[in-house]
């Protein structure tokens, strides 16, 4: 009985995981870029599993901004897409200045 249980909830999980959209590195870039302009934006995908990235975005925007305002920025970049296809984002912003003197 234990096993059975198990294995439907392991297929639950799997039909979730089928059910639910995968979100594309180039879709988050490009959000990012209308919205910020001259901004250079790297988006890597964590797991393979199209709803965790690390996001890199270096943007003059970002100078004398609080590190909590620019992740507010990002964050309404990509408001429709953050709790559907994005479960998870690790958020990096810079200003070009700030990138340079890395």
């Amino acid at each position: 009985m234990l096993v059975l249980n198990n294995c439907s909830i392991i297929n639950s999980i799997y039909k979730f995981r089928e059910n639910n959209k995968k979100m594309d590195v180039n879709l988050i870039k490009e959000k990012i870029q209308e919205s910020i302009e001259n901004s250079q934006v790297q988006v890597k995908d964590t797991n393979g599993t199209g709803d965790h990235f690390s996001i890199l975005v270096i943007s003059d925007v970002f100078d004398g901004m609080s590190l909590v305002n620019r992740h507010k920025v990002i964050h309404q970049c990509l408001k429709e897409y953050i709790s559907n296809e994005i479960h998870a984002i690790q958020l990096k912003t810079l200003s070009k200045k700030e990138y340079e003197n890395q």
